[in-house]
């Protein structure tokens, strides 16, 4: 595909997509770099509260600063079309890593909430209440999480998991996890954000992998599929 937006981003393949959006590897013009330009899926685009959502998320992730997340670089809209540009990485996708390897590695315990609370003190020294993009996969889950970062973070919850049925399963995780902000954290700025339900793209990513164990390789799809 070819296609400019703007009249600075040339659109040059798809590399992901999420529950709200698709990514897009492009040619920034302007700057002369590649990037990655996010687009609101066009269904999306004429309900408000999605593109509010939408806007959100990007200012959002705007606001975080470590050389370990993608800078998000603009926000904009061209004849309807809501998107954001961000750095563009190159990488093996997920499905190449070696899950042996991954296992391996278990075995170098690392105090993982010592790293984390070194990484907060580091972005929250500078005076601002940094903003935090986070993904809640199972709703409640991220009750501790929620309620531990929250007192350092602006914080941007979205709910996103095809790997939950029925239906009636994941609105109901769904209230929960409105009602755990709501009543866990009245005064904290917590921000929900709802991706599509959409269970046919785990099951086309699983299928074949029906057999495989709990944390292989049917595990990493799911994965994989979340985070994009």
């Amino acid at each position: 595909m070819s296609k400019l937006l703007v009249g600075r981003y040339e659109l040059i393949g798809r590399i992901g997509e999420g529950g709200m959006a698709v990514v897009y590897k492009a040619k920034d013009r302007l700057l002369n770099r590649f990037v990655a330009v996010k687009i609101l899926r066009p269904e999306f685009t004429k309900d408000a509260q999605f593109v509010d959502s939408f806007r959100k998320e990007s200012q959002a992730a705007a606001g975080l600063q470590h050389p370990n997340i993608v800078s998000v670089y603009d926000v904009g809209e061209e004849d309807g079309i809501y998107y954001s540009d961000g750095g563009c990485l190159c990488g093996l996708p997920c499905d190449l890593y070696d899950l042996d390897q991954r296992r391996r590695k278990k075995l170098n315990r690392r105090n993982y909430q010592k790293e984390l609370d070194e990484i907060i003190e580091t972005v929250c020294s500078c005076g601002v209440r940094p903003a935090l993009f986070l993904h809640s996969c199972c709703a409640p889950c991220s009750s501790y999480v929620l309620s531990y970062l929250s007192k350092y973070f602006r914080i941007t919850d979205f709910y996103y998991n095809p790997n939950i049925t029925p239906e009636s399963e994941y609105r109901h995780r769904t209230e929960e996890l409105q009602r755990l902000i709501r009543e866990m954290l009245p005064d904290g700025d917590v921000h929900f954000l709802e991706g599509r339900y959409e269970p046919e793209k785990f099951f086309a990513a699983a299928k074949g992998l029906e057999n495989e164990p709990e944390g292989g390789a049917r595990c990493l799809k799911c994965f994989e599929l979340r985070l994009r």
